[in-house]
């Protein structure tokens, strides 16, 4: 996983990565507390460097807490959708690796 910036939140999130090639593609920033994800998308019959970042996934501290979050991801509506996983910044992203309901990792 690739990052922007430099946080405690990210560098938790990177840790908690590692090497993982299935998120050699995904880029994560933060902002305000949330922890945003991002994947590249290469348009079909394009060469790879025609290809951008999409929103992807978002875990957002839940009512100002620093260690309690929510996973959502970002709908074809241009919306972001919760899912019922909350927890640690960890057991967000182990739900993100899970790919919970079949929307992460489809590509």
């Amino acid at each position: 996983m690739r990052i922007v910036g430099i946080s405690a939140l990210l560098a938790r999130a990177q840790e908690y990565i590692g090497s993982d090639p299935a998120w050699a593609n995904i880029l994560g920033e933060e902002r305000r507390g949330m922890l945003t994800l991002h994947q590249y998308s290469v348009p079909e019959n394009a060469e790879s460097w025609r290809g951008h970042y999409i929103p992807w996934a978002r875990i957002s501290p839940v009512e100002d807490s620093q260690s309690l979050f929510v996973l959502s991801y970002y709908r074809d509506n241009r919306k972001w959708q919760d899912l019922e996983v909350a927890g640690h910044l960890e057991e967000c992203l182990q739900a993100v690796k899970d790919n919970v309901y079949g929307i992460f990792f489809s590509f």
